[in-house]
């Protein structure tokens, strides 16, 4: 079992228990699929739009189409689907946190062995407390406010609504102000929601019980802890995306080395891979994650004409600087993970006097949903079955 301060000190781990293989490997698998039902969702919605063909969808966004950049609109269909492609990513988002949360308190218990793979299928067997806690809040909200509506309508009633009014204006803004508080913990709900269901299996009650108490007892330390959580994660990007760029640029020089200006020149080949990541506009902090994304931001050059074999060869070049863009960003998404996980257990300890590493396992494993059928009885040794003997006729 790791031995924490139980202070902010923990926190600096998070860049350090995120640099993990299993957690990283998780974290890529989780938005590589997210990414690709968001892109089939998306590209739908620019589909059902008529003003959009396939071939302006992909010269305009490549493999990130997102209406907000430009302002563009989309059909009403559209936005189903377009809202439909973000649930998925948010909700597939989740469940990876989920599980990269187990690993990591796994890990602080001491079991360096657990497998991502069981990490992935708790998270599935617990979706319930990840997803229905802040789906819960959600309803609550939209219940108050109905109710709100239903109250403004009395209020045109002539004479008596104005009355009506007048006499539960407090009550009015107490709601107002309880649906503001509401709002805030079903911020917080997606923020610890994952690490307070890998770490003490709760169901949706438990779980929102959690994120109430946390917001209640600890919302000064919540806030400060998780700002320099993020501040960890982004310069641990910053220095990863260096490095790769560093790599990255090696690569290309010893690739381009004996360079021949034709069709099939490998530099042409690197340029057309380039060409497949997303133009969106630059952040000038994030400018240099990853050599391979600024080229291409400012790469003014066109697609270059290649013979198959090179058409072939752009394609996984850019399908290669998808992962390794998806690599990076997998390990900002394992710290802050690690990082929530480390938030809520120090948390817990001071607000409940409670420490969530001394937990103790169940000694068997668990099987996720499937029935555990008891072992068959066995007649002891020695011990022989008789049959009842008829008297005898004397």
């Amino acid at each position: 079992m790791v031995k924490l301060n139980f202070n902010y000190k923990d926190i600096f781990r998070a860049g350090r228990l995120g640099f993990s293989a299993k957690k990283i490997w998780t974290g890529f698998v989780g938005l590589l699929l997210g990414l690709i039902l968001f892109n089939l969702l998306a590209y739908a919605a620019f589909l059902v739009t008529p003003e959009w063909s396939l071939q302006e969808i992909w010269q305009t966004y490549r493999l990130a189409p997102f209406p907000f950049f430009d302002n563009e609109s989309l059909s009403t269909v559209g936005w189903v689907l377009f809202g439909l492609g973000e649930l998925l990513l948010l909700i597939i988002g989740l469940l990876t946190t989920t599980a990269i949360c187990k690993i990591t308190i796994e890990q602080l218990r001491g079991d360096e062995f657990f497998e991502s793979r069981e990490a992935m299928k708790f998270a599935l067997h617990n979706w319930k407390g990840v997803l229905l806690s802040p789906l819960t809040l959600v309803i609550f909200i939209l219940l108050l406010l109905t109710g709100g509506l239903l109250m403004g309508l009395l209020g045109k009633i002539p004479y008596f609504g104005s009355l009506f009014l007048g006499l539960f204006a407090i009550p009015f803004m107490g709601a107002g102000i309880f649906i503001t508080y509401l709002a805030t913990v079903f911020l917080v709900s997606f923020i610890m929601a994952p690490p307070v269901v890998a770490t003490t299996k709760s169901d949706t009650f438990d779980t929102l019980f959690e994120v109430f108490s946390v917001v209640n007892d600890q919302p000064w330390r919540l806030v400060l802890w998780k700002g320099l959580l993020l501040s960890i994660a982004i310069l641990g990007v910053l220095i990863l995306g260096f490095f790769v760029d560093w790599g990255i640029s090696i690569t290309q020089s010893s690739l381009s080395l004996f360079f021949i200006a034709s069709p099939g020149d490998i530099t042409h080949i690197w340029h057309n891979g380039l060409t497949f990541l997303p133009r969106i506009p630059p952040i000038p902090l994030f400018e240099r994650i990853g050599g391979l994304y600024a080229s291409s931001l400012l790469a003014p050059e066109p697609y270059y004409a290649v013979n198959w074999a090179g058409t072939i060869g752009s394609l996984l070049f850019g399908i290669t600087f998808y992962f390794v863009a998806l690599f990076i960003f997998a390990y900002g998404l394992a710290t802050l993970a690690a990082g929530d996980t480390l938030i809520y257990t120090i948390l817990t300890k001071i607000k409940d006097d409670k420490n969530l590493l001394e937990v103790k396992e169940e000694e068997e494993e668990e099987t996720f949903g499937e029935e555990v059928k008891p072992p068959p009885e066995e007649t002891q040794k020695g011990e022989e079955k008789t049959e009842p003997v008829g008297e005898t006729k004397g």
